[in-house]
C-alpha cells in the first residue's frame, strides 16, 4: 500500500509489513492502487455531501465540493512543481503532465479546508453538509495514506532471480545487494518505456552509488540491442534479459513499465507503475539515498 504514499510525494517513513497489491488488474489495463484510493475518499466525501444536504433540505454542496477539489490539486501540483523546480525547469512541458505523479499531499490538504472554511464562515453554502463531505474525505485519505504507510509488497527481499545480460552471461539480481537499487521492468513496444529510458539512463550516470538495473520483458536480445543502439543508448549498463518474464510475476505486476526501489538493506521500499519524470525520480533518488 506504500505506492499511494510516495505516488503522491509523500516522505519515506519507517514502514511495518502488511502490503496491498499495488494495483488493480483488469484484463489488459491496469490502475495504480494510488489513483483508486484516492478516488475512493474524494467520492465518498461527494456522496456525503450530497446525503447530508438532501437530508437537512439545504442547497446542494456538490458544486463548492467539486471547485474545492480542482483547486486543492492544484495547490498540491504546484507544491510539488516548486520543490522540484530545477527538474522541472529542463523540460518546463512536464510540469503539466501530471501521469508522473508528483503532488504534495499535505499542501493539498491545507488547500481544502482554507476554502472549505472560507465558504462556509463567508456563509456561501449551507455549513454542516461541506464540512462532513470534507471531513469524510479527509478521514478516508488519511486512513488510507497511515495504512500506506507499509512496505510495498511486504518488504520483499532483492529476489535471487537468474537473468542473463545482452552478451549471455548469467547474472542475478542479488548479484547488486548492498547499495540501493532501482530495477526497471521494461520492453521496446512499450511506449512509456521508450518516454522514462533516458531519465533513468541519466540517473544511472549521475550516480554511480545507485544500481539501476533494466529487466527486459520476454524478448530476444537481438531486439534489444537494437532498440538501443537506435536511441544512443548503446553503453547502458546493466541491461538484463527477461525472456519468461519471472520477475514480473515475482512482483505480481503485469503492466509495463514498473519501477522497483529497493535500499541498502536490500528490502523493497516502492513500487512505481507507469513511466516517471525526471522530477519524480529525483524524489525517489533522494529517499533511497537518505
Amino acid at each position: 500500500m506504500a505506492e499511494v504514499l510516495r505516488y503522491f510525494g509523500f516522505p519515506h517513513s519507517s514502514f511495518s509489513a502488511l502490503p496491498m497489491p499495488v494495483s488493480l488488474e483488469l484484463g489488459p489495463l491496469s490502475f495504480p492502487s494510488s489513483v483508486l484510493l484516492t478516488l475512493v475518499a474524494v467520492f465518498v466525501g461527494a456522496w456525503l455531501g450530497c446525503w447530508l444536504a438532501r437530508r437537512l433540505q439545504t442547497a446542494p454542496v456538490e458544486p463548492l465540493f467539486w471547485r474545492i477539489v480542482f483547486w486543492a490539486l492544484v495547490v498540491s501540483r504546484g507544491a510539488y512543481v516548486l520543490l522540484y523546480r530545477d527538474a522541472y525547469l529542463v523540460d518546463p512541458w512536464t510540469m503539466l503532465d501530471v501521469r508522473d505523479g508528483g503532488f504534495e499531499p499535505w499542501s493539498g490538504l491545507a488547500a481544502v479546508w482554507v476554502l472549505t472554511l472560507w465558504y462556509v464562515l463567508r456563509g456561501k453554502v449551507a455549513g454542516r453538509p461541506l464540512m462532513g463531505a470534507m471531513t469524510a474525505m479527509t478521514a478516508v485519505g488519511v486512513a488510507g495514506l497511515m495504512a500506506l504507510q507499509m512496505p510495498a509488497g511486504g518488504g520483499q527481499p532483492l529476489p535471487g532471480l537468474q537473468m542473463r545480460t545482452l552478451d549471455g552471461q548469467a547474472v542475478s539480481l542479488q548479484a547488486f545487494a548492498g547499495r540501493p537499487v532501482i530495477v526497471n521492468l521494461w520492453a521496446t513496444w512499450c511506449p512509456h518505456c521508450v518516454r522514462e529510458m533516458p531519465v533513468l539512463a541519466e540517473a544511472q550516470r549521475q550516480h554511480p552509488e545507485l544500481a539501476v538495473v533494466f529487466v527486459d520483458q520476454g524478448e530476444e536480445v537481438l531486439r534489444v540491442r537494437r532498440f538501443l543502439e537506435s536511441r544512443g543508448l548503446g553503453q547502458l549498463q546493466n541491461v538484463l534479459m527477461d525472456p519468461q518474464r519471472e520477475a514480473g510475476r515475482h512482483f505480481g505486476v503485469r503492466a509495463l513499465p514498473t519501477t522497483l526501489f529497493f535500499g541498502r538493506d536490500g528490502q523493497l521500499q516502492e513500487i512505481r507503475i507507469g513511466a516517471v519524470s525526471k522530477a519524480t525520480l529525483q524524489a525517489r533518488v533522494e529517499r533511497l539515498l537518505e
